[in-house]
């Protein structure tokens, strides 16, 4: 049966509408994206979006409730809307990359001469691509785990924006031994990894473990390290 007239385009289209916008993104400073993201991820925290799991999580591992317990979770909408924004700004005339400082530059880079190979583990909160362009600089070669995003296209052009801080990413998919590979060939060679441990796996890709004295489930790559 042949395809309604225009059907096959409409794919195309929203591809090249999202790419057109992502780049316009890029154009913008760092500070005005991540005031615009800011903006947009409080937003979504006043819709609702997921904010029943989000309190559910802040009562849990810090015991805040009502007005507090309000404050931290629109602040933490807020910084994921500025992450993601500023992301797209890589590259770009003021890209966040020409801002970020070392607060110790000298230990760091003594800390990867004596240990060339590291494994740096933290949590999905904060901007932690640019805790990767922090580390990208002192480690040589630098691998990152990722979990694949929904949108193919989007997942592309988010991964060619690591890649532009140094970054080499890793995908976390369920069964892949060619990423664990990769990553410890390289280690051997004097490379570094980076994970972040508490990103939230498929329904039938986890493992349990425990994060902040909490039963949580996450990728068997950072349950390993």
């Amino acid at each position: 049966m042949a395809a309604a007239p225009g059907a096959a385009t409409i794919p195309g289209m929203r591809s090249w509408l999202q790419r057109s916008i992502l780049r316009g993104l890029n154009r913008l400073c760092a500070d005005t994206a991540a005031r615009l993201g800011g903006s947009l991820g409080v937003l979504a925290w006043r819709l609702g979006v997921r904010r029943t799991v989000a309190n559910q999580v802040i009562a849990r591992t810090l015991a805040l409730r009502g007005p507090a317990r309000a404050r931290v979770t629109r602040r933490a909408y807020a910084t994921m809307g500025a992450n993601f924004v500023e992301l797209w700004t890589i590259g770009g005339p003021d890209g966040p990359e020409r801002h970020v400082q070392r607060a110790n530059p000298r230990w760091q880079a003594a800390i990867h001469r004596r240990h060339p190979a590291l494994a740096y583990v933290g949590p999905h909160i904060g901007s932690w691509d640019m805790g990767a362009c922090g580390i990208a600089g002192n480690a040589g070669r630098f691998l990152v785990y990722a979990k694949a995003q929904h949108n193919p296209v989007v997942d592309r052009l988010i991964n060619i924006q690591r890649e532009r801080l140094g970054c080499e990413v890793l995908f976390a998919d369920h069964g892949d031994r060619a990423g664990a590979v990769t990553a410890f060939r390289a280690m051997r060679a004097g490379a570094s990894l980076g994970l972040i441990a508490d990103q939230r796996p498929g329904e039938h890709e986890s493992v349990p473990a425990l994060f902040l004295g909490q039963p949580a489930q996450c990728h068997q790559g950072p349950k390993f390290f």
